[in-house]
């Protein structure tokens, strides 16, 4: 009969650990997929706050900027987002994507621009939207999406999209 409790206690023992185990398992994964949707939020914020920087440089000069695809030094150069855009209040933290690896956000700029948009207007010329960034981890097969299996997207008409394919999607990346 001592036998028989000591058994059952153990078996209840070996139940409560795995449901405690199954518990924090489920903590853990609420908890990363709620970091991920903060990090997307976040890079949301970041293509609006570039949006509006770039309205009030093409109110400022009459025309898009004449920008790098992506620059050789984004912290320098003179055809850097990163660098043209601080004059119109864009802080070097909204030109990372926070939700890329943190190799690629050392480099100070994670979003690649669309060239044909150099020296244009956010309105006018072809007349249809067009995308003006997009993560730069989109430009290979071979580097996983940030965002839950996709790429944010900043178009002309200051509209931010998530696509699964940019390769496909995007004329002229």
């Amino acid at each position: 009969m001592i036998r028989d409790n000591r058994s059952r206690s153990g078996r209840v023992y070996t139940k409560f650990l795995l449901l405690l185990t199954l518990f924090a398992a489920a903590v853990i994964v609420i908890y990363l997929a709620l970091q991920s949707v903060r990090k997307s939020v976040q890079c949301t914020d970041n293509l609006r706050e570039i949006y509006q920087a770039l309205e009030l440089y093409e109110m400022d000069k009459g025309a898009l900027p004449r920008l790098a695809y992506f620059p050789d030094d984004p912290l320098t150069d003179s055809d850097s987002l990163r660098v043209v855009l601080e004059e119109y209040g864009v802080d070097g933290s909204a030109c990372i994507c926070p939700a890329v690896h943190p190799t690629l956000r050392d480099l100070g700029l994670t979003y690649v621009w669309n060239t044909r948009l150099n020296e244009a207007n956010l309105v006018g010329g072809e007349g249809a939207r067009q995308w003006m960034l997009v993560e730069m981890t989109a430009v290979s097969i071979d580097v996983g999406a940030p965002h839950f299996r996709s790429y944010n997207v900043l178009y002309t008409d200051g509209s931010i999209e998530h696509i699964r394919t940019p390769l496909e999607d995007l004329n002229g990346l």
